[in-house]
């Protein structure tokens, strides 16, 4: 099944995320700063590529447009990041190359059917992402973040534009539990791992989905009690 819907994925790093959205029958846009990585999707997806389902986009999300920042590639590349004081350059070997930017909202721009939903994951940039979309025309009803430390103002601003609910999500393996009973799109029979995000939309449910403030009280509690593993935090809109 083909649905008009486009999702944006924000991170993409070797395409695994991107790759389950188009088997749900999406349209994917598929954001990375390492080039390396871009290279790989063109030729694992080129069929996607080719019939424009997936369009992927070589840049680095900043707010603003069109310059050239460093950006650290670890040798672990699901870490890398602009972000200097981030994991890209305290763990691990890296190298720094020089990226092109975009804003979220340009790109955003470039959706020609239903904006569906938003996955951003950038090690630390998600707060200049998702600044950007105060400018935005469109927004998606669903969005996920990985949660970092500007959580707390990254949920300021998503309730500011208009997103009521949210939800926490545990990562990795082992965690993320795929359901049959999928109401996005297509049913995809698949085994998260860890480079997954996971199920997103109505395929959450309806359950656990609280206000911001319950959110950072229970991010607050963690960091109290012990942090383990890594979250996202889910969001939809009014």
């Amino acid at each position: 099944m083909k649905l008009n819907k486009t999702i944006i994925d924000v991170g993409a790093c070797k395409g695994d995320d991107s790759s389950f959205y188009l088997l749900k029958g999406f349209d994917v846009i598929a954001v990375e700063a390492n080039p390396n990585l871009c290279e790989e999707m063109e030729i694992k997806y080129k069929e996607s590529v080719d019939t424009g389902v997936l369009k992927i986009i070589n840049r680095a999300i900043h707010h603003q447009n069109d310059c050239k920042l460093d950006f650290y590639i670890n040798s672990f590349e699901e870490w890398s990041s602009l972000n200097i004081k981030s994991k890209a350059t305290t763990e691990n070997s890296f190298e720094k190359i020089q990226i092109q930017t975009i804003s979220l909202d340009k790109i955003i721009g470039q959706v020609e059917n239903e904006l569906y939903y938003i996955k951003i994951d950038i090690e630390g940039g998600e707060l200049d992402a998702i600044t950007s979309l105060k400018k935005s025309q469109r927004l998606p009803k669903y969005l996920s973040f990985e949660v970092n430390p500007d959580k707390n103002k990254v949920l300021d601003i998503l309730t500011e534009i208009g997103y009521v609910d949210f939800k926490i999500v545990r990562q990795g393996k082992g965690y993320l539990q795929n359901t049959h009973a999928q109401q996005e799109g297509n049913v995809i029979d698949i085994t998260f791992k860890n480079h997954h995000s996971g199920l997103f939309g109505l395929d959450l449910g309806n359950n656990d989905w609280f206000d911001k403030n319950h959110i950072i009280e229970y991010f607050d509690n963690l960091y109290k009690n012990g942090w383990e593993g890594w979250y996202d935090i889910h969001a939809r809109i009014k």
